[in-house]
């Protein structure tokens, strides 16, 4: 026994003075902070270990290392004294619960799942607390935006977490404004411009930290450009893009016609608002025209490229590096890259169709949109077979902007017509036609979709538009006509506000528009709604509402009369 006790003194003596990474403490000092390196040393016989660190609390994901600590007396001529030996050792280590964490040979656990296990080496233990996961990274949407003063836009908080997943963390973030001088920011990321400047939009999470960049600006009015198809006398089919130049009280006035050989043009700019890009439907091809960017109008044809048979609906996304038009008749998406040239003067613009292009993307796709972060394509699908309407999502790749299919769900409304994604990106909408309502979805991290509950909301008859404000707190619904005798044309604008944390809508009211409201469009500043209408003579026309910043609310204003019958539209700010 004796012998053994010497062995085992010696063992720990030379640990100690030969192992700078020890950690332990010398009665009254400390001898050394440095990170321990794994030893198959044990205690000497009959000395008491303690699992250490005692009542360990880690989140899920993680992992804690539980080392051995012991004193040992140290004799010498000098005296004796006792010394706290702490290192990680080899050995049988056990979890009670490895549901909760499972633990190596030499210590380390590993955080599995919420709750509570004793962690065991030999006849000593303590416990481990494992807690939900924590925010490990912060990703604030959009990471850049542009808003004119006295309005409002929300923000998001994305967090990549302990465990690796990525979740939604908006409301249990701290948010910040860098400058309250040029914008504040509330509890929920709702940012209000005061003044023009640029800050940053911050949200923290304990040490973890995110920001977006907000650029606060004048406002200055811009273009409405509006496309219509119409039969000529001798049967040949016209298009139209007319734009209509905004004055700083959201009146609009007709400054431009340009006429083509096409049909049913449909129209889409991008965020740069250089380059105003039309499909024609009846020729199957896709086109990119130069903006003037002083008065908005509308140059000679830049690029074009063929597109699958009958492209109806078409979306940029927020960089303008993309551009993709889903084809009704095909079944298909086409995409292509967008190439622009700021070297030369003017700008120039090229289109190429993207390796794998068209792709398949449900029975007579009808509507499209790309979310704010440009990661996602949500394409609607009417499925007029009988099968139910789809949505099918796509991620896209930063790089080459190729969209791969990841997933489809059942629409929750019939026709589903048109669609809008919320300025956050967490919430998308579609208009459906046939249903008379307006169907909900949360967007997951990964770009899933989930029916929101209450979904879908009611609105008048036969919604035909929809629009979310650049906010992301109110969405407006074009109902195309009432459809009962007598009052059938009638069209009217459906609006709701959007609950920030579930995406729920709720009624803020119907204002009548003119007949056969197609389309509504709210201004790039957030200020106005214009309501187009179909009808004829006085009930055709562009009629103008002002939205009420804090309510949504719309204020009639007036009607301004037009030529033609819009299918489309696109604004612009200056």
């Amino acid at each position: 026994m004796k012998s053994q006790n010497v062995l085992a003194t010696f063992l720990i003596l030379a640990i100690i003075l030969g192992s700078t990474s020890a950690i332990g403490q010398v009665r009254g000092r400390s001898t050394s902070n440095l990170v321990p390196t794994p030893s198959r040393a044990l205690p000497g016989a009959g000395a008491s270990a303690t699992v250490v660190p005692l009542g360990a609390t880690s989140p899920k994901g993680m992992s804690v290392q539980f080392m051995l600590s012991w004193e040992v007396e140290i004799r010498s001529r000098w005296g004796s004294h006792s010394i706290v030996r702490t290192a990680v050792v080899s050995g049988r280590w056990t979890s009670s619960n490895p549901s909760v964490a499972t633990v190596n040979g030499w210590g380390l656990a590993m955080a599995n799942g919420v709750g509570v296990t004793t962690i065991s080496f030999g006849s000593s233990s303590t416990t481990l607390v494992v807690t939900p996961p924590a925010v490990l990274s912060l990703n604030v949407t959009p990471s850049q935006f542009t808003l004119p003063s006295g309005l409002a836009r929300n923000f998001a908080a994305v967090g990549t977490m302990t465990d690796g997943t990525v979740q939604d963390v908006t409301a249990s973030v701290t948010w910040s404004s860098s400058n309250n001088w040029v914008a504040v920011v509330d509890g929920n990321g709702l940012a209000s411009a005061r003044a023009a400047g640029t800050v940053q939009v911050n949200a923290s999470a304990g040490s973890v930290h995110g920001s977006a960049t907000l650029t606060v600006v004048d406002h200055q009015p811009g273009n409405l450009y509006l496309s219509n198809t119409a039969s000529n006398m001798d049967g040949s089919i016209q298009g139209y893009v007319r734009n209509y130049s905004i004055t700083s009280n959201g009146q609009v006035s007709l400054a431009q016609t340009k006429a083509y050989n096409w049909a049913m043009p449909h129209v889409a700019v991008g965020a740069s608002q250089h380059w105003l890009y039309m499909t024609d439907s009846y020729h199957n091809v896709l086109t990119v025209m130069a903006l003037d960017p002083v008065s908005g109008n509308i140059g000679d044809i830049q690029a074009s490229a063929a597109t699958q048979d009958y492209p109806e609906a078409l979306t940029v996304d927020p960089a303008e590096h993309f551009v993709y038009a889903a084809n009704r008749h095909a079944n298909t998406v086409s995409a292509f890259a967008i190439h622009i040239d700021n070297g030369v003067s003017p700008a120039t613009v090229t289109l190429s169709e993207l390796p794998g292009s068209p792709y398949a993307a449900g029975l007579t796709p009808t509507a499209m949109a790309v979310d704010p972060s440009g990661h996602y394509l949500y394409v609607t699908a009417a499925n007029f077979d009988g099968d139910a309407p789809t949505i099918s999502i796509f991620t896209i790749d930063n790089q080459s902007g190729q969209p791969t299919l990841a997933g489809q769900v059942n629409a929750s409304g019939a026709y589903p017509c048109a669609v809008s994604i919320d300025a956050t990106g967490r919430f998308l909408y579609t208009a459906n036609q046939y249903s008379g309502d307006v169907s909900a979805y949360a967007i997951g991290a990964n770009g899933s979709l989930q029916p929101i509950t209450a979904s879908p909301f009611a609105a008048v008859y036969s919604p035909y538009s929809i629009s979310a404000d650049p906010s992301g707190r109110f969405l407006y619904v074009a109902n195309f006509d009432q459809g009962d005798a007598g009052t059938q044309k009638q069209g009217s604008i459906s609006a709701y506000s959007i609950d920030s944390n579930t995406g729920v809508l709720t009624s803020i009211g119907t204002y009548q528009s003119g007949d056969y409201t197609s389309l509504v469009l709210v201004d790039p500043s957030g200020r106005y709604l214009y309501a187009v209408a179909n009808g004829s003579g006085t009930g055709n026309g562009v009629i103008l509402f002002a939205i009420d910043p804090s309510s949504g609310v719309l204020t009639l204003l007036n009607s301004t009369a037009i030529e033609g019958h819009p299918l489309s539209g696109a604004m612009t700010s200056r």
